[in-house]
């Protein structure tokens, strides 16, 4: 009973119990949620000042059981009227950001990870609703990454709210605080703890989509930005001796990089260009560096690839064969954005070989793959069909494989559709010969294919 004589302490556990019950009933309730944002909402936002940290953390938690039950309940839904959760919550809005940035003056750390903590989830809940209120938010991003006390904690929630604001508003939004931001970003790239660095590079992947949201006009002077952005992304590329995580990330965050400013890094290009490659090499990083490649391949800057380019297709037409299902997977998706964009710089011999790989790919075990494998056959035929050797090897690898797969009774979907267009280009190479025999065999097996096709519609 001694522990109980104090009126404070007794009042801070009340209180304390007052919450959890509170977010208890939110989560077994979601009927009522209109009512909890009419009126437990505004009491709970005013009590982000509470006193106690302990107290103050359940207070937090307890309005992200709400955000978190309000998503659930209106997922999925359009239109929102006057009496949906979604919209009382966005009426919410200026005051909870008023109230959280008071939280993220306070010398706590406890204090400002949870009020990190709300303002993501209050993104994922209700994306673009802190276009007006964002700049409030600036100067407590930025102590939280620049100050000496700040915890690893810190950083990560300070970082993960960044990414995911980023990545749920327009551009425009940002770019009056690209300066105060991309400092303490870039340095955090620099920090020791892997997890900082890690979420660090993904929030400078989307600084870089910020940066120049826009191929065709420049909404914002982004020039003075490459190349530290650039020199900071890359000391964590060249460092072999690092926690997986954190290669991946650079890998994806410099391919978008290339992919992005390529035009302005015309002389870092060959020095970068050979690490990605080598990490194709290593077993670790080898699908993130086949993605990274996809990447830059369906940059509109059409960024030159000459001095990597043979040895690239020599190392995904092997991976062609692994046994990894995503690894295949990814590979096909790559070369293909890599025939699109850089087609005649890719010689016969290479296109033969990719052919032979891909065949191997079609069968009714997975048709998925098939499918991909078959896209990636449009797509040499398509750009490469007056190139003899290319017919001659759709024609001996891939036809007989396409030929024996359109019996099976399990084609159907994306598998089945392009089996069609597969087909016609078939015809297309082969009536490019002068030879009528060719023309005769591509027009029997064509229309082989048609009948079957229509037997399997009716």
């Amino acid at each position: 009973a001694d522990e109980y004589t104090d009126d404070e302490d007794a009042s801070w556990k009340v209180r304390r119990a007052s919450a959890k019950c509170l977010s208890a009933i939110i989560a077994s309730r979601p009927q009522m949620l209109s009512k909890m944002y009419q009126e437990a909402c505004p009491k709970l936002v005013d009590r982000f000042r509470e006193r106690e940290e302990n107290v103050k953390m359940d207070i937090f938690n307890t309005f992200i059981e709400l955000l978190r039950q309000t998503g659930n309940v209106t997922k999925g839904q359009g239109d929102i009227d006057e009496s949906s959760p979604r919209w009382l919550l966005k009426q919410e809005v200026p005051k909870v950001v008023k109230s959280i940035n008071r939280q993220l003056r306070e010398k706590s750390i406890k204090t400002k990870v949870g009020a990190f903590s709300v303002l993501k989830e209050l993104v994922v809940v209700l994306p673009d609703c802190l276009a007006d209120q964002f700049g409030s938010l600036v100067p407590g991003i930025e102590k939280a990454l620049n100050d000496k006390s700040s915890t690893s904690n810190l950083k990560i929630e300070a970082l993960a709210f960044t990414r995911i604001v980023m990545a749920s508003h327009s551009p425009s939004v940002f770019h009056p605080y690209i300066q105060a931001l991309s400092g303490p970003i870039l340095s955090a790239i620099g920090d020791r703890y892997y997890k900082v660095t890690a979420e660090a590079l993904r929030v400078c992947g989307e600084l870089v989509r910020v940066l120049r949201p826009n191929f065709e006009e420049r909404s914002i002077d982004f020039r003075p930005y490459i190349i530290p952005i650039y020199k900071a992304i890359l000391a964590r590329l060249a460092n072999q001796d690092q926690d997986q995580e954190v290669k991946e990330c650079a890998i994806s965050c410099m391919s978008l990089v290339i992919a992005t400013f390529g035009d302005g890094l015309q002389r870092e290009l060959p020095s970068c260009l050979p690490i990605l490659v080598d990490r194709m090499g290593n077993e670790i990083t080898r699908l993130t560096a086949v993605k990274a490649f996809a990447v830059i391949a369906n940059s509109p800057l059409r960024i030159d690839l000459s001095c990597v380019l043979d040895h690239v297709v020599s190392e995904l037409t092997a991976f062609l064969r692994k046994a990894n299902r995503a690894l295949r997977q990814a590979t096909l998706g790559t070369l293909n954005s890599l025939v699109v964009t850089y087609g005649s710089q890719i010689g016969s011999s290479s296109y033969e070989t990719i052919l032979a790989e891909l065949s191997t790919l079609i069968s009714d075990g997975d048709l998925h793959m098939a499918a991909l494998a078959l896209e990636l056959c449009c797509t040499i035929m398509v750009d490469r069909r007056s190139v003899k050797n290319v017919g001659l090897a759709v024609k001996q690898k891939v036809l007989p494989e396409a030929l024996t797969l359109i019996r099976s009774a399990l084609l159907q979907g994306q598998a089945l559709q392009v089996y069609i267009f597969v087909f016609k280009y078939k015809y297309l190479i082969c009536s490019y010969s002068p030879t009528d025999r060719g023309q005769c065999f591509c027009y029997r097996h064509y229309r082989s294919f048609l009948l079957h096709w229509s037997n399997l519609q009716i």
